[in-house]
């Protein structure tokens, strides 16, 4: 009788047997890393997506752990740099120059109120416009 050799794993099938183990310490490392916690999908999809690209340049039996968490790492960046990026557009038509002691000029319809700013008489919106008692 023949001993049945064990058959060789293929590309897919031997990334998914590092990978599981893994995927709930991926999910909560990106949890925690990124700025935007709706992106945590779409940042691991695509960092196992490249990580299983280059499966090719994994050496076997070396730590797949740093590996996988090192294309993981560098999606988060990417995509906390992205969301700076939008975050940091200026906003048309605002100009510096508008900036007044600290204060950004509002134009409020006369009686309008406001959420968050006074609205019972006598109050003021600005501490420096408070009178001293």
């Amino acid at each position: 009788m023949s001993a049945a050799l064990p058959r060789e794993r293929t590309k897919p099938e031997n990334f998914l047997r590092h990978l599981e183990p893994l995927r709930g310490a991926l999910e909560s490392y990106c949890r925690r890393s990124l700025h935007d916690p709706g992106a945590v999908g779409d940042v691991l999809q695509a960092a196992v997506a490249n990580a299983f690209r280059d499966f090719h340049r994994y050496v076997e039996g070396t730590n797949f752990r740093a590996w996988i968490f090192r294309y993981v790492t560098l999606e988060i960046r990417t995509a906390n740099r992205e969301r700076a990026r939008r975050r940091n557009v200026p906003l048309e038509g605002y100009r510096h120059q508008e900036h007044h002691a600290g204060r950004i000029p509002v134009s409020v319809e006369p009686g309008a109120s406001v959420p968050g700013l006074a609205s019972r008489r006598g109050e003021t919106c600005h501490p420096s416009e408070e009178s001293s008692s």
